[in-house]
This record gives C-alpha cells, structure tokens and sequence, in this order.
C-alpha cells in the first residue's frame, strides 16, 4: 500500500476538524424528536386585535411584522436592535397598545 506524504494526512486532519467544527457535535445541538425549537417570532392581527409572542427577538423585527400584518408602515430611528421578550394573545389588545407596550421605554409615534 503507498505512503501517503505527511502533509497529505496532516491537511486531511486539519480539513476533517474544520468539518466537525463546522457542524458541531452532534450532542452539542440534538433536540428531543418530540420537541421542536420554539419560533422566536410569532404576530398575528385578527380584528383590530394583536398577539404576539417574541422570545428574545430583535424589536425592529418584531415591530416589521406587526406592520407587515397591519399594512402599517413601521419606521425604526433607534433601539431597534433591542431584544424583546413578550407575549400577548386573546386577551383584547389592541394594535396601538400592543406596540406601545412592546416598545416600552422608546418613543412611539403613531399616525
């Protein structure tokens, strides 16, 4: 059988460990089968009426979608890159409201 030359097999070795780096160890990411990774984004808007559920979800994504399900125009001048974490469903909130509370501590126009 020939010999490989050293630097063919050190080069293998260093692309495998950059492959296993890559994709991590496989118990490093496993989830359970009868779990699925929790969406950090859900909105939906159903008679004037807003639920969201956000999880650690950058609030200029979370305010795009409520503009993206109310047709409303969304403009983001600072703190956009926040992270929210807040979770409102059937319980009579309005879309004003709704952004109001899920930007709290910010300026919110609304026109």
């Amino acid at each position: 059988m020939p010999r490989l030359p050293a630097t063919a097999i050190f080069l293998a070795s260093l692309l495998l460990a950059g492959f296993a780096a890559a994709t991590g160890s496989a118990a490093d990411d496993q989830t359970p089968a009868n779990e699925s990774p929790a969406p950090p984004l859900r909105v939906k808007v159903t008679g004037g009426l807003l639920s969201v559920d956000a999880r650690d979800a950058p609030l200029a994504d979370v305010l795009r979608a409520v503009g993206e399900q109310t047709g409303i125009q969304v403009t983001i001048h600072s703190g956009g890159a926040t992270r929210v974490t807040e979770s409102f469903a059937g319980i009579g909130v309005g879309v004003d409201e709704g952004i109001q509370r899920l930007a709290g501590g910010y300026d919110v126009v609304l026109i």
